[in-house]
């Protein structure tokens, strides 16, 4: 919301401000236009605050468009923008086909627990390079991811929920601060890439023996000081 000005120069400043957020409005307004018949949103890498109001109101039309032609949001990309804290609870409430959502390089440090209207179909979560130091436990709950990507936050620690993430094939948390990890993850047993590096892990539970399909298993620059005897049985793992 632009401050109505008093002197000369300023309101010049102000107007101009004014013109540039109308067309960049505009801009977005067309993009999720186009969307609205794709089902593929792509906000990334501009410098966005707050999400478009479009988007909030997914199944309002825009402009001439019919409201029937509008089709359900299947992949949203909001990676690097400014977005500070929490997303808004409103907008993943007319998303609940979402498949794929990439937040990845902006200021996030929690999710609104209106993602779990996704939990049937979203199957890609990715929230590289953000903020958060925790994780909620209702993530458990999007049982048909694949792929989940929370490299390069502040986690000390994962949820024990997450052993209910059983279709998760590639889950990535380099670059945090785990100090540890739930028994728990066991549960993950679709698992074919794990990546735990650079992180202050000092063991490993005995349950990872239990990942039957691991191929790719990343640990380095931890704190480890040995490995659980179970590590022997993964005999998939080529690296």
């Amino acid at each position: 919301h632009l401050k109505m000005p008093v002197g000369r120069k300023e309101l010049e400043r102000w107007s101009n401000a004014k013109r540039t957020a109308g067309a960049s409005n505009n801009a977005l307004a067309e993009m999720i236009r186009a969307a609205h018949t794709s089902g593929n949103l792509n906000l990334g890498s501009r410098n966005l605050k707050e999400i478009p109001e479009p988007l909030l109101k997914w199944h309002d039309p825009i402009g001439d468009e019919n409201w029937w032609s509008i089709v359900e949001l299947s992949k949203l990309d909001l990676s690097n923008n400014e977005y500070e804290g929490m997303l808004p609870e409103a907008l993943f409430v007319p998303l609940s086909e979402l498949t794929v959502l990439h937040v990845g390089n902006n200021k996030l440090s929690a999710l609104p627990r209106t993602l779990t209207v996704c939990t049937s179909t979203l199957t890609r979560l990715n929230l590289t390079h953000n903020q958060f130091s925790s994780l909620s436990e209702w993530l458990g709950a999007l049982s048909n991811l694949t792929h989940l990507a929370l490299d390069h936050n502040q986690l000390s620690t994962l949820p024990e929920s997450f052993g209910f993430l059983r279709n998760v094939e590639v889950l990535t948390v380099s670059n945090n601060r785990l100090q540890g990890l739930p028994d728990t993850l066991y549960g993950m047993l679709a698992l074919t890439t794990l990546s735990l590096a650079s992180n202050q892990l000092v063991s490993l539970p005995d349950s990872f023996g239990a990942f039957a399909r691991l191929s790719e298993l990343e640990l380095s620059h931890n704190r480890l000081e040995e490995l659980p005897a179970s590590l022997a049985r993964l005999s998939g793992l080529v690296r």
